[in-house]
């Protein structure tokens, strides 16, 4: 049974009706501290987002991107990108996402993947199975992958900067088609609805907010992440709120082939 899907189908609603209203002929980016960009629209949704969040569940920790509201008290804590692929958003190509997971301790159990371009949610809860939801329709279509499924040709995604070397080294071992993907939530729910069947990051440049919610709703439709060494990421070590981890996400027919090259 799903306990948090009603609401966040709601999130979603009031986040697709607010960007909507956006007047984009003014958009203009600022750096961040990290040389990053980032919007008005971006510190808008996190506000949005966070403060839904707040009012509907306010005893759990909010971590994100933009603005924090960390709990050590808290069991339960929230992990908001709301704005995931900035660059994006603003060469207005469509391929960004809105963003949210919902980890239990060290233990994701929430997924929501916003495509605003298409008005599509990719959404998934622990144990429940992961979706894809047409948000104008509200028609949900069940992801699953398995290891009988038949792959041909072998498709890798990429960032839309240029990758890194052993990255691209890395896909050509296993992969024969590739394409280029904004958007780290977009890449992973492309594998999650069989689009796609693999996407390497090498830089060690995503956060738990990237993560969080995409490595749910990846492996909740039966397709996997591997971390550099078969670590997994301690969403609990909040230092830097840094995975700090190469990584692999994955159909799992590759499963082989993946453990013999990563």
């Amino acid at each position: 049974m799903f306990q948090y899907k009603d609401k966040l189908l709601s999130l979603a609603e009031i986040i697709l009706q607010r960007i909507g209203s956006w007047d984009l002929s003014s958009l203009e980016a600022k750096d961040k501290s990290d040389g990053s960009p980032v919007t008005i629209f971006d510190e808008e949704l996190n506000e949005l987002i966070n403060s839904y969040l707040i009012k509907n569940y306010p005893d759990y920790g909010i971590i994100g991107e933009e603005i924090s509201r960390p709990s050590t008290q808290a069991s339960f804590t929230w992990y908001v990108d709301p704005l995931d692929g900035t660059k994006e958003f603003i060469k207005r190509n469509g391929q960004w996402a809105v963003q949210i997971g919902l980890c239990e301790e060290n233990t994701p159990i929430v997924g929501f993947v916003l495509h605003p371009e298409e008005k599509r949610l990719y959404y998934a809860e622990k144990g429940q199975g992961s979706y894809l939801i047409e948000m104008s329709s509200k028609k949900e279509t069940k992801l699953c992958l398995t290891t009988n499924d038949f792959i041909d040709p072998i498709i890798s995604l990429e960032s839309n900067s240029s990758p890194a070397k052993d990255e691209a080294a890395f896909s050509s071992k296993i992969a024969s088609k590739s394409f280029k993907k904004g958007s780290f939530g977009l890449k992973v729910a492309m594998i999650a609805t069989g689009e796609a069947h693999l996407y390497c990051n090498f830089r060690k440049l995503i956060g738990y907010w990237d993560l969080c919610g995409p490595q749910v709703v990846l492996e909740e439709a039966g397709g996997r992440f591997r971390f550099e060494d078969g670590k997994q990421p301690n969403y609990l070590d909040r230092t830097d709120y840094s995975v700090n981890l190469k990584l692999v996400a994955y159909h799992p027919c590759l499963e082989q082939g993946v453990l013999d090259e990563f």
